[in-house]
């Protein structure tokens, strides 16, 4: 063998016996190489003979072994070994590396593996490359040249290209055949993943003392190529004790706690390192558990527990909080600092404060020794100056006066200080007046004037205060001066002030507190004597009842003199010499004082006689709330009443049958009128009409009794002013104000005890005040007042006497009434004159007085009436027919008046009508009062209504009917109206005519006497004579004409006949007259006018009858002619007229 194959198969044992190369150089080696889009790879793989260097086993160069290098001799000669085939179990080649692996790729890319093929054989072999099987045929494409026949050790190269499509994990295998029989190389390609880990994920900080910082560090690898997202997660924490604030989380709260990186993103192949501090501030165990969550879902939550030990210090204060409540300045505190040790030792503490509080605190000793196992106790003292709110103006808060001082224990070989802090608040001792000075102004020697100022205390504390040093002429009140005021109160004090004499007062009030402070108050006043005097300026009243009075008289003098006039000048100037005063007393408003006379004039050296008045009476809001409240309780019994009442609304509407649609046809005539039907009430009434509801008027005498009834004593104080002025008004304008000063005013004051009455009026809503209101003269009106002795014991009573002329009166006796027993008084009201009337009655027991005021107004009639009196003549009207009048009154008064109608004809007892019958029948020129009647022995007059009652401002219609039942020219009759005071208001003289056809003749002079029997002629006479009669008498009219001579001359006759028609229901027919044989007459002197006429039904025609005397006539002698006068209308009657002339010297 040559000696140059010799040096090179040397090299190559060398080469086979060197160390493997470093792991991360292999996978560096084997790592796939991106390709470009070309092709062209960018990272080519080492030369083929380095990773022949490689050993066949692994674990082959474990042991470390000494390379020997063994010399080779020129003469040596290589043995010849027999080459024996022996079979192997397993593939001919093996790939380098085992499994072509594509890692982490990205779609879009390709990417290129090298890949070594060796002959592992014994023999020398071949392959050939068959293609690509699996998942990964459509994605890896091989490049590689069969090199031919290899011998064993000998290796080829094969290059497999991938393009990934699509993003998933895929596998498959490139299969070769060789002569030993097939192999295959595993295809693999994996998608880019997050692996996450912690290097620890249990944190051990240990034992440590309070007051230290320890730190830990975690750190978090990503050993994938995805980046991911991460969040520290401490809800599943250990909860710390106490209620942790919503936005806090556990972590914050104990004493261990996570840095600043609580998330984030960590990156392919990226380290983070998460900081965990513990900082221990109480003795204990602290522990956190936290976890690590990752956005990507394919990576588990990683859970980390941390745990700690906190150590107490060897040195503490017992009380880390030194609180002096509440300080005044100037004032000196002191409190005791306990310091305790645990130590074994010796140990030096050095007390610090700052700067800002050593002009106003101080601790003792400043520096001491705490023996082992012991305490030491420091004096703290602390004096706050005004000047803190300067000196400490960081520690001090000036609005509310709080102090915090933080201060400071330094322990010799203790790395942490032991604070502590001092607590104060700081307020001030001032009491503050509201004002500083204070003037009374004037003040009259017989009053007092009070005055009001508030007093505040501006400390946080209660102290106390008092007036000290008062002068006579003051009186302090509450307390006479003393109390005590709570923090931030304010206090009102009452400053009473009582002039002694006229002049003037200065002087100053001294306040002094408990902290020794005095605080000052200036005063001024003058003292005036009023120019008016008062007898007693205050008046004790009797226990007075209610519905009693009391009375009091007074003196108000005017006894001013000059020489009481104040000292200074603004008080001469303030008062005037002696001069007429005016005075006013103004009572309280609604109060029971009344004071008479409330006002005047005094003249210099004059007294005035004063009268007052106290009654007692309920306050009409106490009446008002017990009526609302006994309302409210009968309201539940009215719905109670109702309740009841539906079953009986049902039977009701069960018994009422329901009203038909159509009425039945009636068979009464229409000239007869039917009196309407009664409509029957509805039978869903109101509540109202059901139940009964007490009346307001019944309720509110209940709740005034009531009230009287558990009256207790009550007392009461008034003070009255009464305003004096200066003098007279201006001589310009008497009706002007006259000056007044407020210094003069004099004050009256009035005890008032008021006690429960044993007598009360319980009628007419309790009051005691009977109204007869409006009553006419000469009538008389009656009223009841009820009693009623509200006591425990019998009263006697007795009445005052009334005016025995005036027109109240009372009508019963009263007498003994026993505990609640009542007496009615009838009392009468009869006035005789339009008038007002006020009286008091007392009704008087051995207890008290009971005033009742009467009062009344007599009031005049005043009706008016269209006939006032006279003759109201119906004139003439068929017979059995009627004719109306009608008389209207109108009370134009203020009261009702009632009123009767009087006709003569009824009154048959009367003595007067009788007279004029007998006088009638001997004078038949004499009309009697009543005259001719109907013969069914009714009067022919009727009147409705006969009697009644007119409202005020209202009227009423009296109808008179005139109605005869037989032809007569002589009805008559009298109508008299008289009013309820029997006073006349109207007489009228009621006259009518009756004829038996539609014409008639008025005016004839009366053949007969004007009273008829009421006898029917048909009973004294046959048929036949009656006849004969009645066609005398109608047809006969005498007429007389008196002519007058007087003075040698004769004056004519004339006298006036009415022919008239008469216009009724049943005819409407016209008429006519004429006169016959006129000619014989006029010869004779006599004349009518006209001699023939047509009458329209309802009018009349006036005829004139004359008579001259003709020449020849002889005095006294009677000249008589007759004449025929014809009447026409429904029938044709002719009259025989006879006419009887004469001449009268009278």
């Amino acid at each position: 063998m040559p000696r140059q194959d010799l040096l090179s198969k040397t090299l190559a044992a060398h080469k086979l016996m060197a160390p493997p190369k470093p792991l991360r150089a292999i996978r560096e080696a084997s790592s796939s190489s991106e390709l470009s889009d070309n092709g062209v790879p960018q990272d080519e793989p080492d030369e083929p003979d380095e990773w022949a260097a490689e050993p066949e086993f692994p674990g082959l160069w474990d042991h470390k072994y000494e390379q020997t290098t063994v010399p080779l001799l020129a003469e040596d000669k290589p043995a010849v070994t027999k080459k024996v085939c022996v079979g192997k179990k397993g593939p001919p080649f093996a790939s380098k590396p085992e499994v072509i692996l594509f890692k982490d790729f990205d779609l879009g890319k390709s990417y290129k593996k090298n890949v070594i093929l060796k002959n592992i054989s014994y023999i020398t072999n071949q392959c050939k490359l068959d293609g690509v099987f699996g998942q990964m045929r459509d994605f890896v494409s091989i490049n590689f040249d069969p090199p031919g026949p290899l011998s064993t050790g000998k290796s080829c190269r094969m290059v497999a290209i991938f393009k990934p499509k699509i993003n998933k994990n895929l596998e498959g295998e490139v299969r070769f055949s060789s002569a030993l029989g097939p192999f295959s190389v595993p295809v693999r390609c994996t998608i880019k993943i997050c692996e996450l880990k912690v290097d620890s994920q249990f944190v051990d900080f240990g034992s440590h003392v309070v007051g230290q910082i320890l730190t830990r560090t975690v750190t978090l690898t990503n050993s994938g190529a995805l980046a991911s997202l991460f969040r520290l997660d401490t809800s599943t924490g250990v909860p710390v004790e106490g209620d942790a604030a919503p936005d806090e989380t556990p972590a914050d709260n104990c004493d261990i706690s996570l840095g600043n990186v609580r998330e984030g993103e960590i990156g392919p192949f990226e380290r983070i390192k998460l900081k965990i501090f513990f900082t221990p501030t109480i003795p204990g165990e602290e522990q956190l558990d936290f976890k690590i969550e990752f956005s990507d879902p394919n990576c588990p939550s990683i859970p980390v527990k941390v745990r700690g030990l906190a150590i107490s210090l060897p040195v503490w204060v017992v009380q880390p909080s030194v609180d002096l409540k509440i300080c005044m300045y100037d004032s000196l505190y002191q409190e005791m600092i306990l310091i305790q040790s645990r130590a074994s030792t010796v140990l030096t503490l050095t007390f610090d404060m700052c700067e800002e509080m050593k002009k106003h605190m101080e601790i003792l000793p400043k520096t001491g020794f705490i023996q082992a196992q012991s305490s030491l106790d420091a004096h703290l003292k602390f004096l706050p100056r005004p000047s803190l709110s300067e000196d400490a103006e960081k520690y001090f808060d000036k609005e509310t006066g709080v102090l915090e001082v933080p201060m400071t224990v330094r322990v010799a070989g203790q790395v942490k200080p032991i604070h502590f802090t001092v607590q104060a608040v700081v307020t001030t001792s001032d009491l503050k007046f509201d004002r500083t000075e204070l003037d009374f102004g004037y003040c009259s020697t017989y009053q007092s004037l009070k005055t009001t100022v508030q007093l505040t205390n501006l400390s946080l504390l209660s102290q106390e205060f008092g007036f000290l040093n008062i002068p006579e002429f003051i009186d302090i009140q509450p307390n006479d001066g003393f109390g005590i005021i709570l923090p931030q109160e304010t206090l009102k004090i009452d400053l009473i002030f009582s002039a002694k004499k006229a002049k003037d007062y200065n002087f100053q009030l001294t306040c002094k507190s408990i902290m020794n402070r005095e605080f000052r108050l200036s005063c001024h006043a003058v003292g005036v004597h009023p120019p008016l005097e008062l007898s007693h300026s205050l008046v004790l009243f009797g226990a007075t009842a209610v519905g009693d009075k009391s009375t009091a008289l007074l003196y108000l003098s005017n006894l001013y003199s000059s020489s009481k006039q104040p000292l200074s000048a603004e008080a001469r100037e303030a008062l005037k010499t002696a001069s007429p005063r005016l005075f006013s007393f103004t009572p309280p408003e609604n109060s029971d004082i009344r004071i008479s006379p409330s006002a005047g004039r005094l003249l210099p050296g004059e007294r005035c006689l004063l009268q007052v008045t106290f009654s007692p009476k309920l306050a009409e809001q106490d009446i008002k709330d017990l009526f609302q409240r006994l309302l409210l309780q009968a309201k539940p019994r009215v719905d109670t009443e109702l309740e009841k009442s539906k079953p009986v609304e049902q039977e009701i509407k069960k018994v009422v049958p329901p009203e038909s649609k159509k009425a039945p046809k009636s068979s009464i005539s229409k000239s007869t009128k039917m009196p309407e039907p009664v409509k029957p009430e509805p039978v869903n009434e109101s509540p109202k009409s059901v139940a009964k509801v007490p009346r307001n008027t019944e309720l509110l005498e209940e709740a005034r009794l009531s009230l009287l009834t558990s009256f207790t004593q009550h007392f009461s104080e008034y003070t009255v002013p009464c305003i004096v002025s200066d003098g007279d008004p201006p001589v310009e304008d008497r009706t002007a104000q006259p000056a007044w000063k407020s210094h003069n005013t004099l004050f009256l004051r009035l005890q008032c005890p008021a006690v429960r009455p044993s007598l009360v009026v319980v009628s007419d809503k309790s009051y005691n005040v009977v109204d007869f209101h409006l009553v006419a003269v000469g009538e008389k009106n009656i009223k009841r007042l009820t009693v009623k002795n509200i006591s425990t014991e019998p009263l006697e009573l007795v009445s005052s006497l009334l005016d025995l002329y005036g027109p109240f009166s009372i009508l019963n006796a009263l007498r003994e009434i026993g505990p609640g027993e009542d007496l009615t008084l009838i009392l009468a009201f009869s006035p005789t004159a339009e008038n007002k009337y006020c009286e008091t009655l007392e009704i008087r027991c051995k207890t008290m007085t009971l005033e009742v005021t009467l009062l009344g107004n007599g009031v005049n009639h005043a009706v008016s009436c269209s006939y006032p009196g006279g003759t109201l003549d119906y004139g003439y009207v068929l017979e059995k027919e009627s004719l109306s009048r009608v008389q209207k009154l109108r009370n134009t008064s203020t009261v009702t008046v009632g009123f009767k109608v009087l006709l003569a004809s009824l009154a048959t007892c009367s003595k007067q009508v009788e007279v004029d019958k007998v006088a009638c029948l001997l004078d038949t020129q004499l009309e009697p009062i009543v005259g001719t009647q109907n013969y069914s022995g009714c009067s022919v007059f009727t009147v409705i209504p006969m009697e009644g009652t007119i409202e005020p401002g209202e009227g009423q219609d009296i109808i008179i009917t005139f109605q005869p039942d037989h032809p007569c020219a002589n009805y008559s009759d009298r109508l008299v109206i008289e009013l309820s005071n029997e006073r006349k208001l109207c007489e009228l003289k009621l006259k009518g005519a009756a004829s038996e056809n539609n014409m008639y003749i008025q005016g004839a002079d009366r053949l007969t006497v004007p009273v008829e029997s009421l006898v029917s002629p048909e009973i004294l006479f046959s048929p036949l004579q009656l006849r004969g009669t009645e066609m005398t008498e109608k047809h006969i009219i005498l007429v007389k004409l008196l002519a007058s001579f007087s003075a040698g001359t004769i004056t004519p006759a004339r006298r006036e006949l009415r022919v008239g028609c008469i216009k009724s229901a049943q005819t409407k027919k016209s008429g006519e007259f004429s006169w016959d044989n006129v000619a014989t007459i006029q010869q004779h002197g006599f004349s009518i006018h006209p001699l023939k006429s047509t009458v329209e039904a309802g009018s009349s025609v006036l005829v004139t009858l004359s008579w001259t005397p003709q020449t020849g006539y002889k005095p006294n002698d009677v000249v008589q002619m007759r004449v025929s006068l014809t009447v026409k209308g429904e029938e044709t009657n002719v009259y025989n007229v006879t006419l009887m002339a004469l001449v009268s010297a009278h």
